[in-house]
């Protein structure tokens, strides 16, 4: 199966250690089970992507995510964690939100940051996903003129990091089917 996890609580220490344990559990290749047999490992990160916040986002994650710390401490807690999920085989992506009203957003400012972000801390993000899924037809003008591409997660098992309890519960089963059938 296939995993798309939307990351936005990585500053959270029990959040981050389920998403660990998670990722070693299911990540085909990763570390862990290619240790015995070859090393360094062959990493197949296909199965779990992760969809990263980065540091443009600080504001939602105070708000939203009840973060405390400031910018800067959570652009470092994010570049190190994203690290170790990377180094575990992990495939660490773009995870953005724009906002409600895309009329009112600079989305080329927003992602020109996000990705110099992930630059800066040796990610490739080869996909993209927008938070409440709001995009549109700018946002794939600004997708291609950063060379990334927007990440349909329909044939993808997904949730966010901070929903590890109920993952597999009745509802997110029920809202991954209607999400493939969309």
């Amino acid at each position: 199966m296939q995993y798309a996890i939307f990351v936005e609580r990585i500053f959270d220490d029990e959040c981050f250690e389920k998403l660990k344990e998670f990722c070693a559990n299911h990540i085909k290749g990763s570390f862990w089970q290619d240790m015995k047999t070859s090393y360094p490992p062959i990493l197949h990160p296909e199965n779990v992507r992760l969809f990263c916040l980065t540091p443009v986002n600080y504001e939602l994650v105070v708000a939203e995510q009840g973060y405390t710390g400031s910018k800067e401490q959570l652009s470092k807690i994010m570049a190190k964690r994203y690290r170790e999920l990377s180094w575990m085989g992990c495939q660490i992506d773009l995870h953005l939100h724009l906002g409600l009203r895309l009329e009112n957003i600079n989305q080329e400012k927003m992602m020109k940051e996000a990705m110099n972000w992930m630059k800066k801390n040796d990610f490739n993000p080869e996909f993209v996903t927008y938070g409440w899924y709001i995009h549109n037809s700018e946002s794939r003008k600004v997708e291609k003129k950063f060379k990334t591409k927007f990440f349909n997660d329909k044939h993808c098992y997904s949730y966010h990091d901070y929903e590890y309890d109920s993952i597999y519960s009745p509802m997110m089963i029920l809202q991954n089917i209607r999400g493939m059938l969309r």
